[in-house]
């Protein structure tokens, strides 16, 4: 009876919001998320405004592939040591680095700013994904590649779920 409650909030606060803002833009926002409908909000007119940036379509297509390779994630520490390839050290480096700033930004509600610092990944991600084979044959090696994958997105399900994008 509380889920079709909600569900049914939900429903409507989506058609509401579907006459102001992109259908995308609202999808991935409550997809992600639908406790705090004025953060909800928020998150939607950010990603509404981030769509017309260039890195945009791009980065979506980047976390998109990473939500696919992974799954529902792996829940294991990341292990520097056990990277193979320059391209996995790069990304775990910019992820470090982009990490803390990010989750400053989205504690804040500043949620075009955090998107804003996520696009700053691409790059790493475009690179991991031409110079990595993911699915290693070495079982810890696999591992902590997801891992890394994993931690990469649920920074970003933070915001929107971009698997939902379409393509």
């Amino acid at each position: 009876m509380a889920a079709d409650v909600l569900e049914y909030f939900r429903a409507r606060f989506i058609n509401l919001l579907g006459n102001d803002y992109p259908n995308d833009a609202v999808d991935v926002a409550v997809s992600a998320d639908f406790i705090d409908l004025v953060d909800v909000k928020a998150r939607i007119a950010a990603l509404a405004e981030f769509e017309t940036h260039p890195d945009f379509e791009p980065l979506a297509v980047a976390f998109k592939r990473v939500g696919n390779i992974i799954k529902e994630g792996t829940d294991a520490p990341v292990d520097p040591a056990l990277f193979e390839a320059a391209a996995e050290s790069a990304l775990y480096e910019a992820f470090s680095t982009v990490k803390a700033s990010v989750e400053a930004r989205v504690a804040a509600g500043s949620w075009l700013d955090a998107l804003t610092e996520i696009a700053t990944l691409r790059g790493p991600v475009d690179s991991f994904f031409d110079k990595v084979m993911v699915m290693a044959e070495d079982q810890r090696v696999r591992t902590n590649r997801l891992a890394l994958l994993t931690s990469i997105a649920r920074m970003f399900g933070r915001i929107a779920d971009f698997s939902k994008i379409a393509g």
